[in-house]
């Protein structure tokens, strides 16, 4: 649904897929490639994210006010 929404011209979508087509790819496998690389983004968000947690939850700062 993002994929959709960035590909109709909000967003950055649109030039990515107007960059793959350029390149001779179908719409569909450009939007395929837009979906990927939108997954991949929210992956490494939440990896990014949950490491934060981590790190917050084990700082020695902590345990000193315990």
């Amino acid at each position: 649904m993002i994929a959709d929404t960035q590909a109709s011209g909000i967003g950055q979508g649109k030039g990515y897929i107007d960059r793959l087509q350029g390149e001779g790819k179908s719409r569909t496998e450009a939007i395929r490639l837009l979906r990927r690389r939108i997954s991949d983004i929210v992956h490494h968000t939440l990896k990014t994210v949950d490491t934060t947690a981590a790190i917050a939850q084990n700082s020695p700062s902590q345990a000193l006010t315990t």
